[in-house]
């Protein structure tokens, strides 16, 4: 790689992390990601930014008493630069610079986290060739003191080669694969030094262990790492692969990837997060539509049910009918000829008494009967929506990994469908009291509009005697017919006839008026049911929106950077393992 392609491939991730921290920022604006965790990402990815122009960092990590500060030491050539021994102790971070601390001449810094308290510099004057480097001797981890493993890892992700350091005498343990697993995860540049190989017996033995970890590093990494065998007296192996990478544009690889590598893991950190919210906004808003399909099925059933109620208030009028049909058959005989001549008052007295009887309160009790079974099932309807809208707002949103931000939002998204329930609560009077009063207010509303709509605006009860008293006309003309008995028998059908043709009429307009106020009532129910949800539900949309956008701008971010690693991973397959020995 020339310096021109170095130069691209600088630009190229500096304006991905850019893009990242711009991304990273507008979810914080927008209140998805008010939290610690957050501020620490965008921290990572802007120092990351500052790295590209910082000094190459070379992280010597291992386990504790697998030689680190001992290899140090033998690059360095200065056996006394560490200290070292049997038990841990490394407690801080060294970070080892060649030459002078003074590098105001240089275009590049020293990494900015070798001024925090847990890094101790040390120059090495022994060392020019790492002038263009520092390297890092970290605390050894799968130790008691579990500081020194925080530390460690805290400052691997902010390195750009990770020497991986693993003894001859127990090589790649199982705590040191779950380590270099956790190196993998940052996308670092690994090479893998077997220490201490000088207390194997023969050659036969070297090349056996490292064959073995160089295997084993193969299959944790998913990559074949370069693996130096090296010993405290002979690490001119190693000593020649890093320089050659300080001054080559290697070096300038591996820094991109490494950055890369930072940039690649927060995105991916942050899009766990975003699928995990859009599963939640998801499943909540298919919750919703689940609502609104039970509202379709409630109004479906009860219009269907409907019928059953209605035909109590018909039925009332219909039994009307029937005993007309016999007062006629009955009352209009050649032998009462005399009552119906001489008696109309008597005979609407009668009439009334015998077939209108309580017909008009019955006709007002199923009314009534009506209202309160209608206003029952949407109390029952608003009851399970303010159920089923709890159980959403408790349900806990799927997510790998635990992040405050999700915590927020789903509180948010709780407190909207809390409000949508309360307002489907009071939709509907919940205590029997209210309830009666709003059933006999509804009902009466019901009434005045049916006598209004289908009677002319009179009373039920008085229209419905009015119109049975209505053949008193007919009845009188009867006395001066002649021939009363051909006569006689076609009024009695012409009555008959105009009295059931007239409360078919009424009989209809009923069903009509009260089922459309019927309807009416649920209609108007159910839509303030769906429209108490719409606040949430725009919530879920603009969420869902919002999460999609960044999703895209994240996949672009991978894509870009991710290719890096591509090109990588295929030269590394392409040219193996190498295994170098002392």
């Amino acid at each position: 790689m020339n310096a021109k392609e170095s130069a691209e491939m600088i630009r190229s991730v500096r304006d991905s992390l850019r893009t990242l921290m711009n991304v990273l920022g507008r979810s914080a604006a927008r209140g998805d990601a008010e939290n610690d965790d957050n501020d620490d990402d965008i921290a990572k990815v802007r120092e990351a930014d500052h790295h590209l122009n910082e000094l190459f960092a070379i992280c010597v990590a291992g386990e504790f008493n697998s030689g680190k500060s001992s290899l140090i030491n033998a690059l360095a050539g200065s056996p006394g630069l560490l200290r070292s021994g049997v038990t841990p102790t490394t407690d801080t971070v060294h970070a080892v610079v060649g030459g002078s601390l003074d590098r105001s001449d240089d275009d590049l810094r020293l990494p900015s986290f070798v001024h925090s308290a847990e890094v101790r510099l040390v120059p090495a004057a022994t060392i020019p060739w790492l002038r263009g480097g520092v390297l890092f001797d970290t605390p050894g981890t799968n130790a008691i003191v579990k500081d020194h493993e925080r530390i460690t890892q805290s400052i691997i992700p902010r390195c750009d080669l990770v020497l991986f350091v693993t003894s001859a005498d127990r090589p790649f343990t199982e705590s040191e694969r779950i380590f270099l697993s956790m190196i993998r995860s940052w996308r670092k540049s690994v090479v893998v030094v077997v220490n201490k190989i000088d207390i194997l017996e023969c050659a036969e033995a070297i090349d056996e262990v490292t064959a073995y970890v160089s295997a084993a590093a193969r299959e944790t990494l998913g990559v074949h790492p370069p693996v130096f065998a090296v010993s405290e007296k002979d690490v001119s192996d190693l000593h020649t692969f890093i320089k050659d990478t300080l001054t080559t544009e290697e070096h300038v690889r591996m820094k991109v990837e490494a950055v890369s590598g930072v940039a690649l893991k927060v995105a991916e950190k942050r899009m766990s997060t975003c699928r995990a919210r859009e599963r939640d906004a998801s499943r909540r808003l298919e919750s919703i539509e689940s609502l609104d399909r039970q509202h379709d099925l409630f109004l479906e059933e009860v219009r269907k049910d409907m019928g059953a109620q209605l035909e109590r208030v018909d039925g009332a009028l219909r039994d009307v009918c029937d005993r007309a049909d016999d007062f006629f058959e009955e009352q209009l005989q050649l032998t009462n000829i005399f009552a119906l001549t001489s008696g109309i008052e008597t005979m609407k007295n009668k009439f009334e008494v015998e077939v209108v009887k309580d017909s008009a309160a019955r006709v007002d009790r199923a009314t009534n009967e009506l209202v309160q079974w209608i206003v029952h099932k949407i109390q029952r309807q608003s009851e399970w929506s303010v159920r089923f809208l709890t159980a959403a707002s408790l349900a806990v949103p799927e997510s790998d990994e635990s992040d405050d931000s999700l915590v927020n939002r789903d509180k948010l998204l709780s407190e909207a469908s809390d409000v949508a329930a309360q307002e489907i609560a009071e939709l509907v009077p919940g205590n029997a009291k209210t309830s009666s009063e709003y059933v006999r207010k509804v009902s009466n509303s019901v009434l005045t509009s049916t006598a209004t709509i289908a009677f002319g605006g009179a009373t039920i009860s008085g229209l419905v005697a009015a119109s049975m008293l209505d053949w008193s006309g007919l009845v009188g003309s009867i006395s001066i017919i002649l021939g009363g008995v051909v006569v006689l028998p076609m009024q009695r059908h012409a009555v008959k006839s105009k009295f059931r043709k007239q409360m078919h009429s009424m009989r209809s307009n009923v069903r009509r008026v009260l089922t459309e106020h019927g309807e009416g009532i649920l209609d108007t129910s159910v839509d303030k049911m769906r429209s108490s949800v719409g606040p949430y539900r725009r919530m879920l949309d603009t969420q869902r929106e919002n999460v999609t956008r960044e999703m895209d701008d994240l996949k672009q971010i991978q894509a870009r950077v991710g290719s890096i690693f591509v090109e990588r991973d295929c030269s590394s397959s392409r040219r193996g393992g190498s295994v170098e020995g002392a």
